[in-house]
Parts: C-alpha cells; structure tokens; sequence
C-alpha cells in the first residue's frame, strides 16, 4: 500500500499560540515571521521545551553561535532528525534531562547499580537525636523506620522526636545564643576558622557520607559525592565573611556619632527536605554560625 505524504504549514504563528509553545511531532510545520537574529533565539527559547533543534545556513559562525544561545538539546545544523547511536540525544527544560543514546546514555544505567554496591554496605552509626553536643533517645520513646528507596528494604530504626525534643533543643539553643556563652565569646575569625575545619572533616568522610546519603535518598552515588563537596566549600566561603561582617559610620551633625552595628537576630529552626539534606543544611547553619 502507498501512502500520500502530508506536510501541514501553519503559518502567521503567534507566540502565545498552543502550536508554537507545544512540543509537535508529526509532519507539522509552524512558520514565525522574525525580523532579527535575536529575535529568533528569543522566540526559539521562549518555551517549556528543549527537546531538538534545526537551522538552515551557509554561514558556519552563526551556526555555531546558534548551537550556543538555543536551548535544547540537539541542534542540528542543515539536516534534521539526524540520530546515530554514537551521539547523546536528550531534552532541556520540559522535555527532560539525561541522555539517551552513545556513552552518555549507558552512564545513569550502569552508575545506579554501582551506586547500590558501593552504598549497600555503609555501616549506619547515628540514629539517635543531637541536641546540645550529646546524642539523645525521643523523649517519647518511639522510633520510626527508614527505607532504601531503591530496594524497599528497611535500613534502620531512627528515633521519632516531638515537640518535647524540639523544646529541649531550643532551650539549649537559646542558652548558647546568650551574651556571655562560650560561642559568643569567640572571635570572629575563630568561628570561621571551626567552620573550615568543619569543611575539611566533610572532604575527609566524604566516601562515608556519600555512601549513607545514596543509601538514604537513592542518589547516584557520583550525586552525593558532589553534595559533600559542595557542602564543604559552602562552609569554606562562609567562613570566611565571619570576620567581615561589619556596621558602618555615618557622616553625622557635629557633637553627634553614628554608627550601625550587624547583629544576630536569634536562634533558628528548619524543616530540610529529602533531595540535598546536607547541603541545604550547611546552607542554613553556616550562616547562622558564623553571625
């Protein structure tokens, strides 16, 4: 059987139309009209989708200047759908991350089942609640399962803190916030200084962290390395604004004096979620800390 080609052409496309924000497949054609070069990349760019890409020219440069500026994940340059297995082939934005296709394509596969073997054996050494420099039991008693999400296979039993725990670790919270406290008492560039050493303790247990944190969230094991790394060097430039942290002095009337002082505003608390537990954490406290 013959089946007659069909190429539908919409043209007079408009950027707030369905056709040209949709990701189409299929023998359609949406023609924009465009009056610059930069008009072109904007109105490419200005979707949800970023699957592929194709351009018609004689001038190499300007392909090549177009691979740059559009946002998708193939480009192709005088030919279209070309596809070969050695090549990646992946999407941006909507039309989604990774690759598949060529080595790119075989990384997530093998990297997830290294990640379970490397991460299946990481010994689990804290399960209780950190309040005040000491592990504690809830004060309730209770303890709540974690799973390997990748295996559905309990790892261990975590302690269950309530608001009796939350209101022992304010307390302690606030006993170190006071004037007088030994934090307190540190000079600035020593609390940057615990902090660096803070880093370089997460870059030496960075295989043991990496391991719980894949165990723990089902990342890829290359994933959790690179949060540990990027947990530490968070802390290494925090660290270094604690002493620098400073008011200033303003131009005044005569017989008066004025300055501003930066201080900290109190104790805090926060609800981490479960995608980059460590450094959202070191996003938190650094800080904190070093105020």
């Amino acid at each position: 059987m013959l089946l007659k080609s069909v190429l539908l052409h919409f043209t007079d496309v408009k950027n707030d139309m369905k056709i040209a924000r949709e990701e189409t497949f299929g023998p359609v054609m949406s023609i924009l009209k465009f009056d610059s070069y930069d008009e072109v990349i904007k109105r490419a760019n200005d979707t949800p989708y970023g699957l592929a890409a194709g351009v018609i020219t004689k001038d190499l440069s300007r392909a090549l200047q177009l691979v740059e500026q559009l946002q998708a994940g193939s480009v192709w340059v005088n030919q279209y759908s070309a596809l070969q297995f050695q090549a990646p082939f992946g999407g941006f934005k909507q039309s989604g991350h990774g690759r598949e296709l060529g080595r790119y394509g075989l990384e997530e596969y093998y990297e997830m089942s290294a990640s379970d073997s490397k991460a299946s054996s990481v010994e689990i050494k804290y399960t209780q609640i950190f309040i005040n420099n000491e592990w504690h039991k809830a004060a309730n008693g209770k303890t709540f399962p974690v799973f390997n999400p990748c295996t559905g296979e309990e790892i261990c039993q975590v302690e269950e803190g309530t608001k009796a725990d939350i209101d022992k670790a304010v307390e302690a919270a606030k006993k170190a916030f006071e004037i007088k406290s030994s934090w307190r008492n540190y000079q600035p560039a020593e609390r940057g200084n615990l902090l660096r050493k803070l880093a370089d303790l997460l870059r030496r247990d960075v295989d043991y962290l990496s391991k719980l944190e894949t165990l723990n969230g089902g990342k890829v094991i290359n994933d959790s390395v690179g949060e540990v790394f990027a947990s530490a060097a968070c802390l290494d430039y925090v660290a270094g604004w604690a002493d620098k942290i400073a008011g200033e002095t303003l131009p005044s009337a005569p017989g008066t004096f004025i300055y501003t002082r930066h201080e900290p505003v109190g104790i805090c608390g926060q609800i981490i979620p479960w995608n980059y537990p460590l450094l959202m954490l070191v996003w938190k406290v650094a800080p904190a800390l070093t105020c």
